[in-house]
């Protein structure tokens, strides 16, 4: 993926104007906005009443009709709001507008109706009065209006919905402002978000920040790690178990799955931002992005976020290197869009004449494809130390495909005729394109160790005279097929054998660092040590055949931790990963950690006693712990 430098350093500048933009609220006893109320009469949908409490991806029980005359008498309201005062509608009524970010917004959310589209410009006006407030610094505010303008359009291009993109807006605009004599305060409130846009909108903005503070603190104590002289070699595994440590607990505090995307987006935008501003933060944003926020876009499979920020993670890191290959492949370009429209037209045409075939099928053959990346073609590079012409993959289809159940049939009999069909499927492709020696994996037969399967396969193809004269004149190019079945299709992206299980754990490198006592915050050997993936903790528990997306598995894993899991910042600055049965202070006093730290139970040895501290103030021993607690003890002789 390649962004234009010119489209990323384009910094508009601030014009103030329009002295009464279209942001008002509306307060209504039992309903949560008129906004809510709009989109339940367009879309002929029951809306559910206002909670309290913490949110959770369940659905909700009860819901009540919204009637068309509710809305036009709600929307009167709301319109009259403007006239109340004084009152936070009367706050964001005297605030300014950008009309440069509003034609933004405009143009990149076409896909909106008029009165969607106008709802995002309400949250806009209060994103720019809530910033201009909280800010301390000049252009601060207009930097975090920008940015969540911009996460909305990376959302945007995902077409996600309205909420979503609300939320985008929207994020950052509960930080209270920095110099008051109500220091703490925030200028938006949770019930200011409620009250114009309602319930959930307000819930996601409020859990977003909420997880972008539990990133900053385990930000704080790996800088106060990485500042220890410790060894090496244990730092390196406890900096791989601290980073899977913080992608657990981020996806156990995300309330959902549309939370999870936000934190993304944003964390893309200050990543795009800081690299088109050459900021002195840009790679540290770059090492977060291949170590935390990549991996978890895998885990949510939407890999429009998690190409987008490792090629960005790339660029910063490596600018020669990113150039080079951005080059290399835009140049070949043609021929591998001409590869995989051909091949992909090719083999779905010729399954469909197999009458063998057909008659095993049950249902159609999913056909995908991909190209490359250019980070991910990097990574092959190194590991084979050729040239871009050497990747062979870098075209690849996958068909995915199941046979007919017969007939008071076993489930292992129905996934061996699978098995077969595979084969058979590969057998039709090699009649048409001659496969590359040596290049044929069979992971059905042998799979890998994390119980990948699949049919691997090189094939060598022609190119287009027109094609080719754009890549060097080479006239032959190759593609790789991969064929397996659903089972083990779904076995590849959502259990055991899925990408978040085996993507590496170092942004798909092995990390060293010459003159650094912390591996995790270097990658200068990066291209010596060449790249590989290694493995990380996959759940306990099988994810379950009903998974059958990104969003799902993601949902499910938070709801498998938050049974299961704990996770708190101990006193050693590293994050405790603590089993959610056993996770009271009381047991937590008898853990020794590998930094020397022995928390003693009162009553233990030399007559020792422990306090233990938890956010600051003494608990009993029987408090359960929550997520983002921070444990500290106090040991005093008795």
């Amino acid at each position: 993926m390649a962004f234009s430098r010119a489209a990323l350093a384009a910094a508009a500048v601030v014009v103030l104007v329009a002295p009464e933009p279209a942001c008002a609220f509306s307060v209504g006893p039992g309903v949560g906005s008129v906004r809510n109320l709009r989109s339940a009469t367009r879309r002929g949908t029951t809306l559910p009443p206002k909670r309290t409490g913490e949110s959770s991806p369940t659905s909700l029980s009860s819901s009540y009709v919204v009637k068309p005359e509710m809305a036009r008498c709600r929307a009167t309201q709301w319109r009259k709001l403007r006239t109340r005062g004084p009152g936070f509608g009367e706050k964001v009524r005297r605030s300014k507008a950008d009309p440069d970010l509003s034609q933004k917004l405009s143009d990149g959310l076409s896909y909106l109706n008029a009165d969607e589209m106008e709802e995002v410009q309400q949250a806009l006006a209060m994103s720019i009065y809530a910033h201009s407030v909280n800010s301390r610094r000049a252009g601060s505010g207009y930097k975090a209006v920008k940015t969540g303008v911009e996460a909305c359009l990376i959302l945007g291009e995902l077409q996600v919905g309205t909420d979503a993109l609300l939320a985008a807006i929207l994020s950052g605009v509960l930080r209270p402002r920095a110099q008051s004599k109500e220091f703490g305060q925030a200028a938006v409130t949770v019930a200011d978000i409620e009250e114009g846009f309602g319930a959930r909108v307000a819930r996601s903005v409020e859990n977003f920040d909420h997880v972008m503070r539990l990133e900053e603190m385990a930000r704080r104590r790996m800088s106060r790690r990485a500042a220890e002289d410790v060894d090496d070699e244990a730092d390196l595994d406890t900096g791989k178990k601290q980073r899977h440590y913080l992608r657990e607990l981020i996806i156990s505090e995300a309330s959902d799955w549309q939370v999870l995307t936000l934190y993304l987006a944003v964390h893309m935008q200050k990543l795009r931002s800081a690299i088109a501003g050459r900021a002195n933060n840009a790679t540290r944003l770059a090492r977060d992005a291949l170590e935390i926020h990549a991996p978890l876009a895998h885990r949510l499979g939407v890999h429009h976020l998690s190409g987008g920020l490792e090629d960005l993670a790339f660029e910063a890191l490596y600018p020669t290197e990113y150039e080079e290959i951005r080059r290399a492949t835009e140049a070949r370009m043609s021929v591998y869009q001409e590869v995989m429209e051909t091949a992909k037209s090719a083999v779905s045409a010729a399954l469909r004449k197999d009458k063998t075939f057909m008659s095993e099928l049950a249902g159609e053959v999913v056909l995908q494809h991909r190209i490359k990346e250019p980070y991910s073609m990097w990574k092959k590079m190194t590991r084979q130390g050729g040239g871009v012409d050497g990747v062979y993959d870098a075209v690849a289809l996958r068909a995915v495909l199941k046979a007919k159940r017969l007939p008071g049939e076993t489930e292992e009999d129905h996934e061996e005729r699978s098995k077969q069909l595979c084969y058979h499927a590969m057998s039709v492709a090699k009649k048409m394109y001659p496969s590359v020696e040596g290049r044929c994996k069979d992971y059905v037969m042998r799979p890998k160790p994390n119980g990948y399967q699949s049919l691997h396969s090189t094939h060598e193809v022609s190119v287009s005279p027109a094609a080719a004269a754009s890549a060097g004149g080479e006239r032959r190019t190759h593609f790789e097929l991969q064929v397996r079945s659903a089972s083990m299709h779904h076995k590849a992206e959502y259990g055991h054998a899925a990408h978040w299980s085996y993507k590496s754990d170092d942004g798909g490198a092995k990390a060293g660092g010459v003159g650094e006592r912390r591996s995790w915050r270097s990658y200068d050997r990066l291209k010596a040590a060449g790249a590989r993936r290694t493995g990380i903790d996959s759940p306990a528990t099988a994810v379950p055949d009903s998974v059958s997306s990104g969003k799902e598995l993601v949902t499910w894993l938070h709801l498998e931790l938050r049974q299961r899991k704990v996770f708190v910042f101990g006193p050693d600055n590293l994050i405790w990963e603590l089993d959610k049965a056993s996770a009271t202070a009381e047991n937590v006093l008898g853990r020794s950690h590998a930094a020397g730290i022995r928390l003693i139970d009162g009553g233990a040895a030399g007559g020792k006693k422990g306090i233990t501290l938890v956010n600051g103030k003494a608990v009993p021993r029987h408090y359960a712990f929550k997520n983002g607690d921070v444990l500290d003890l106090d040991l005093a002789m008795a």
